[in-house]
């Protein structure tokens, strides 16, 4: 998923001043914002007719905020990233890297759905939010530590 560029890009961010970790995170945001776009929007030009407008009032994702970020080939937040994978039933990785194993399936997707109606999603989408990129590897690894049969399914 990522290569050779992208670790020299996230690695040893204790070891740097804040200038040029924000100088880093810009880098990568705009090697990785143009295509996470051009992804979305094919979904929901193939699964919406209406295009942007319409997938914003049907999910209630921010039009405003996602057309700017879209204009400016800016990167949502991670919260609103997962919001945007969702609506478009596919996930992140996939919209970021085009990583098509990852894409969701009805059933994990209907799955999705169930476990966003629990009151605690939306905790737990914010404490992940807070999660600085090492962070959320060691918990992806941890998850798949804790659920194999999850994970191994989906790796290849």
């Amino acid at each position: 998923m990522y290569n050779d560029e992208d670790k020299k890009l996230n690695s040893c961010t204790d070891c740097i001043d804040e200038e040029e970790r924000k100088d880093r995170l810009r880098d990568i945001e705009e090697k990785l914002a143009p295509d996470f776009w051009k992804r979305y929007i094919e979904i929901i030009r193939r699964e919406h007719k209406g295009g942007l407008t319409e997938v914003c009032k049907e999910t209630g994702l921010p039009y405003k905020t996602l057309a700017n970020q879209i204009s400016s080939n800016r990167l949502p937040k991670t919260s609103l990233m997962m919001e945007i994978a969702n609506s478009a039933k596919t996930t992140v990785p996939f919209l970021l890297y085009g990583d098509e194993s990852r894409a969701m399936g009805n059933e994990e997707f209907q799955l999705l759905q169930q476990f966003r109606a629990n009151s605690s999603f939306k905790l737990l989408v914010s404490m992940i939010s807070s999660l600085n990129p090492e962070q959320i590897r060691s918990l992806a690894v941890t998850a798949g530590l804790l659920f194999p049969e999850f994970f191994s399914s989906r790796s290849h």
